[in-house]
């Protein structure tokens, strides 16, 4: 394989199932294309969609025995399944317990059956470790302290704390043995995170089709949110593959493809995004400027898939936060709230102290609209009750409420109060984006894969 571009994918054995369902996926991916208007319009880059919605696909810890497991393996398995199930900060990261007197191998995908069982009559009981992508990343019994080497190290600290920061990925690179080569390696990834920080980096942004927001000052808001949109930050870091502490993170990165171990002598690059996935690796040579800003703008372009798995790249084991990394990045994203929707100014009274609807809703006491019209209109209407209030249905209240307080255009149209000023704080954005599509991702991904199992039965069975 050359080395100058690396674009073959690692080979999933846990995901083939939806290989042989294209037919089926083709209707369920139109079906979802006409009932999700909004998916088709998305303008996400593809680092923040990764972020806010593709969660981490976990390594397995495969515990080989036969009979009862040995009890002093159940402190190490114990703090595997706290790992995985910390509400804070969870690693991805399961144990799966293999009794090898009543285990099915049949039923599992030939690569991992075929790694499984070469370890079946070693010495027992062992633990095996997979990655999402099927590769063999050790075989041996695990203690506590190589359980907490496995879940986390400093380097994946620092690259968690990077891609809170905002950085749309961070550049990490492993050295060569050549120096000249490690020099001109670092001064490529220097030049692309200054590329990027200049502009010449294309960012999906707002839709420039979307309607302006409205009201005083809203233009500069306007051209803030785009300028805040287009802003493109990488950072870098370097590790060296003879560092100790991480090996499991070099280990894991030179499995991402089964003949990287064919290069350990050249320099390598690769780019960490969204929940700690990492793209395919730039080699040698192929490391230049120009590969670099082709793959940060392929990160910071239009997300035009949802399914993870159809594109690039595989999940690095991390414990890490990564809901309040995705809260952190949304907060600064004008992305999520496009311009003209969820977001309206309160109307003042003249003191300058904002309207309290709850109060003014339905009753007759002193206006405070700023516009002569609306107080007279005001003062003509008549005095209703709480009780002729509870009457009324919800809408006709919440529309009564609008036209009582919100301001009169020139126009002479009322500018309704948007309702989403309510939400909770605490409400996380990004699941707030996810409940847009999620609705329409789920069924569609249902569809995939149950035609995607029916074929594969159908196929095995031929």
């Amino acid at each position: 394989m050359s080395v100058l571009l690396r674009k073959k994918m690692p080979n999933r054995p846990f995901e083939t199932i939806a290989g042989f369902a294209a037919p089926w996926a083709v209707m369920a991916i139109f079906g979802f294309w006409f009932a999700a208007p909004v998916a088709r319009a998305c303008t996400t880059p593809v680092y923040r969609y990764a972020m806010y919605n593709w969660g981490s696909s976990p390594f397995v810890v495969c515990y080989l025995h036969r009979g009862e497991p040995d009890a002093q393996d159940e402190p190490v398995h114990q703090k595997l399944r706290e790992a995985s199930r910390s509400e804070s900060a969870a690693a991805n990261v399961v144990l799966e317990p293999i009794d090898l007197d009543q285990w099915k191998p049949e039923k599992l995908p030939p690569p991992v059956r075929e790694v499984l069982q070469a370890h079946a009559d070693g010495p027992l009981p062992t633990h095996v470790v997979l990655t999402p992508w099927g590769a063999e990343l050790s075989a041996g019994r695990l203690d506590a302290s190589a359980i907490a080497s496995l879940i986390d190290s400093p380097m994946r600290k620092q690259l968690g704390g990077l891609l809170e920061q905002g950085n749309a990925a961070v550049l990490l690179w492993v050295p060569g043995k050549a120096e000249a080569e490690n020099k001109r390696v670092e001064e490529a990834i220097k030049k692309t995170i200054a590329e990027a920080a200049a502009g010449n980096i294309p960012v999906a942004s707002i839709d420039p089709g979307m309607p302006p927001m409205q009201g005083p000052g809203t233009e500069e808001a306007a051209e803030d949110a785009i300028a805040a949109a287009n802003r493109l930050e990488l950072a870098t870091v370097k590790l060296d593959r003879t560092d100790k502490a991480e090996k499991w993170l070099v280990d894991s990165l030179m499995k991402i493809e089964p003949d990287l171990h064919e290069y350990v002598d050249e320099p390598m690059v690769f780019a960490v995004y969204g929940r700690g996935r990492s793209m395919e690796p730039y080699i040698g040579k192929g490391i230049t400027v120009d590969n670099l800003c082709q793959l940060v703008a392929f990160l910071a372009g239009a997300c035009s898939c949802m399914v993870k798995e159809q594109n690039p790249g595989v999940d690095l084991l991390f414990q890490w936060d990564w809901e309040a990394t995705a809260d952190q990045m949304a907060a600064n994203d004008p992305t999520l709230n496009p311009m003209g929707f969820d977001y309206q100014e309160m109307p003042v009274d003249p003191a300058g102290d904002p309207v309290d609807i709850a109060e003014d809703t339905g009753t007759a006491k002193e206006a405070k609209s700023q516009d002569p019209a609306a107080e007279q209109a005001l003062a003509a209407k008549p005095v209703e009750t709480e009780s002729a209030l509870a009457a009324q249905p919800a809408t006709a209240v919440v529309e009564e409420a609008n036209a009582v307080a919100a301001p009169v255009t020139e126009e002479g149209s009322v500018q309704p109060i948007a309702a989403t000023t309510a939400r909770s704080e605490s409400e996380s954005l990004a699941k707030r984006q996810m409940w847009t599509l999620g609705a329409g991702a789920i069924v569609a991904a249902i569809a995939v894969l149950a035609a995607g199992f029916v074929v594969f039965r159908r196929r095995l069975e031929e």
